[in-house]
């Protein structure tokens, strides 16, 4: 079983840790770059050697040197893993890139391990180390020994390269305190499990090949171009203008009222039965009766020319959104709002080829806060509405996930320790004294969010498996627990009249607590939905998911 502390690849595949596509890709972009010490002992890679460490780290044994084919190959087998469990997740364009590594094509094979890492970068998620981190949290609270290999029988086809055991190599332990004269033994047991690993990609290679391969499109007729240029006035950001296409179908809840999605009527599903969680003073009462919020597609990658978009916010007043859109370029900020025809209008804020994320208008319209990387380590700006002048507001060191106070005169965000960058707590920042103040002092795991109340007293935030409403004048705080225990908490927002919060529990979709009652319910199941916003009035929450395939931005139903 694995440590708090770190897990094998080897020990992952074996504990019921559900995996996404973008997890797997941080694992191994991670390990593509993780630096190769040791005397060489001419091992080939195996899942044994590979560690995910807490900080969010991806190691290898030492001594181990893998080739681009060996880590192109690993990544194909997690691929084939998630695949199986969830069938036509895995993007066509990502399959080409693996199997160009993996040495499967002709043409276009990757030079080296770092031409590999760059190619994966489109895939990764916004925070590679935090993912991995999470991976690691999520094992270690595992209850569950082992889970069976799938048995489906596949055709007889070509398959990844194996990755066989190796006696030359011993995995590591985990933390050095392994007895000594039990190698034999140990290797046994390591060699059984590689090997059933190599089966399974054999099994499953054929099946990931053949429903995977990009299909044969036709040539791209004029009228499927969508975007079309408008004019503005000069020293406005460029707008396009998705105007083929009916805006029920690409932004209702911004152009207008729409029927309700079934793109995916199974993820949504029931609501959960309420969990009472008791209010400090106050006992329970009667449960929230649960409802099926309605889900609504908000805006798509293809509608603003991007691979993926994420982090949905809305303006304090009128009917704008704010996202990032994300190309192998880069991470833009942009800004969509309907037309005066009810065409989703979408203007670039900024598109620097840096990586930036979480943007968020003030209160008064005149300013955006976001994080970008675009100094070598991220970190919190801001910029005029337009995207001008922009300047880091948030000192050395790594800052993401910025938050505005509801009177614009404090910025809520996660910091990392100067010794543990991969543990994040929460700071506050005067904007016009410059002065920071801390918030949270964790010695462990990452805080999520910095959610205000309008009152602007009151702020929450996620810690591991809690959710903390704090009080900034008093001090003090109250803590609810996982409505699963021990599964990870993750970006809170709150609700404008103050009532409620939505969440996300790791991988089991949205939650939400009722402050009034104290009863916490599963809204929707959509274990990919994450980073949650309300509309001015309170009647939606907006949120990034890959419910329909790709990431884009959806709306539910307010309760």
């Amino acid at each position: 079983m694995p440590t708090d502390d770190r897990i094998s690849l080897e020990q992952l595949l074996s504990v019921p840790v559900p995996l996404t596509v973008e997890d797997a890709v941080a694992v191994i972009a991670q390990l593509a770059r993780s630096p190769q010490t040791g005397r060489p002992t001419g091992a080939r890679l195996s899942l044994a050697h590979v560690w995910l460490e807490r900080d969010g780290a991806v190691r290898i044994a030492p001594g181990i040197l893998p080739t681009r084919a060996e880590v192109g190959a690993l990544l194909q087998l997690l691929l084939s893993v998630i695949h199986e469990m969830q069938p036509g997740c895995v993007p066509h364009s990502l399959c080409l890139v693996v199997a160009h590594a993996a040495g499967q094509l002709d043409s276009a094979t990757m030079p080296s391990l770092t031409a590999f890492a760059a190619a994966l970068q489109p895939f990764q998620p916004a925070d590679p180390a935090g993912a991995v981190a999470a991976i690691v949290a999520a094992a270690g609270n595992s209850r569950v020994q082992s889970r069976p290999l799938p048995t489906t029988p596949m055709p007889a086809a070509a398959s990844p390269p194996a990755l066989p055991p190796t006696p030359e190599a011993l995995p590591l332990t985990p933390r050095g305190d392994e007895p000594r004269g039990r190698p034999r033994r140990r290797w046994r047991a390591v060699a059984v499990a590689t090997l059933a690993a190599s089966v399974l990609a054999a099994l499953i290679g054929a099946r990931i090949a053949r429903d995977l391969a990009p299909p044969v499109l036709p040539e791209a007729a004029a009228s499927d171009v969508l975007p079309i240029s408008i004019s503005t006035e000069a020293g406005t950001p460029p707008i396009d203008a998705v105007a083929a296409v009916a805006p029920s179908t690409l932004a209702p809840s911004i152009a207008g009222p729409a029927a309700p999605s079934t793109s995916a009527p199974s993820i949504g599903g029931p609501a959960a039965p309420p969990t009472p969680v008791p209010p400090s003073g106050r006992r329970p009462t009667a449960p929230t009766p649960a409802t099926t919020p309605t889900i609504e597609p908000l805006i798509d990658g293809d509608a603003v020319r991007a691979d993926a978009v994420f982090s949905p916010s809305f303006a304090s007043h009128g009917s704008a959104v704010f996202f990032h859109a994300q190309t192998a370029e880069g991470s833009a900020l942009k800004r969509a709002e309907p037309g005066e025809r009810g065409e989703l209008r979408v203007a670039t804020i900024v598109d620097d080829g840096a990586r930036n994320h979480h943007v968020q208008l003030s209160p008064s319209g005149t300013t955006l806060a976001f994080d970008s990387d675009r100094d070598g380590v991220r970190g919190v700006y801001v910029a005029s509405a337009e995207g001008r002048d922009v300047r880091r507001v948030s000192g050395p060191g790594y800052a993401a996930v910025p938050t505005w106070s509801p009177d614009g005169r404090r910025l809520a965000f996660i910091r990392g320790e100067e010794a543990k960058p991969a543990v994040w707590n929460l700071w506050l920042l005067d904007l016009a004294s410059g002065r920071q103040t801390r918030v949270t002092a964790f010695r462990h795991g990452q805080v999520w969010g910095g959610a205000w109340f309008n009152d602007g007293r009151r702020i929450a935030f996620s810690h591991e498996d809690g959710l903390t409403i704090h009080d900034l004048d008093s001090g003090e705080s109250r803590r609810f627990a996982s409505p699963l225990p021990g599964r990870l908490v993750r970006t809170p927002a709150v609700s404008p009249d103050g009532r409620w919060i939505v969440f996300q529990v790791f991988r089991d979709g949205a939650w939400l607590l009722d402050l009034d009652r104290g009863f916490m319910q599963r809204v929707m199941q959509d274990p990919s939905a994450e980073e949650f916003t309300w509309s001015p009035d309170g009647r939606r929450v907006a949120f990034h998911s890959r419910r329909s395939g790709g990431w884009c931005l959806w709306t539910m139903s307010a309760p």
